[in-house]
């Protein structure tokens, strides 16, 4: 019996350190699984950040889309503008070459209606947007 007692002391001690491993285990567990639990509240907070920084991001795309289009608008609206000051300018110098040959047989036909001999050197005087000629030498 004193040998059966001894064995169950043995067995006893075995399974009190078999008892402590077990709950230091069970601590490095429950430390390992706060630290895991930290872990993914931290990366549930960035992940958060970061939808709220694309977000901000797809904001500025979208407004930034706006500014293009409406700068690319202006930039046609200047095209057409330049195409029409052009052809206006165009079109002015066309009208100008037809008035010039026609205003020179005026002025030449009336000089010599009014007795100016058409020879005689002319300078041409500007007042007021009105043109008058005066006999020169």
């Amino acid at each position: 019996m004193i040998v059966a007692a001894r064995a169950g002391e043995e067995a006893g001690r075995g399974l009190a350190v078999v008892v402590s491993e077990v709950k230091e285990l069970a601590a490095q567990t429950a430390n390992a699984t706060s630290q895991i639990s930290g872990h993914v509240g931290e990366i549930q907070s960035t992940a958060s950040a970061v939808v709220v920084a694309i977000k901000v991001i797809m904001s500025t795309i979208d407004s930034m889309s706006e500014i293009t289009g409406a700068i690319a608008a202006a930039a046609e609206e200047q095209r057409n503008a330049k195409r029409e000051i052009s052809r206006n300018v165009q079109q002015a110098a066309v009208g100008d070459s037809h008035v010039s040959p026609a205003s020179l047989k005026l002025r030449s036909g009336h000089r010599t209606r009014c007795g100016f001999d058409p020879g005689v050197h002319l300078r041409e005087i500007s007042f007021g947007g009105r043109t008058t000629s005066q006999a020169g030498g």
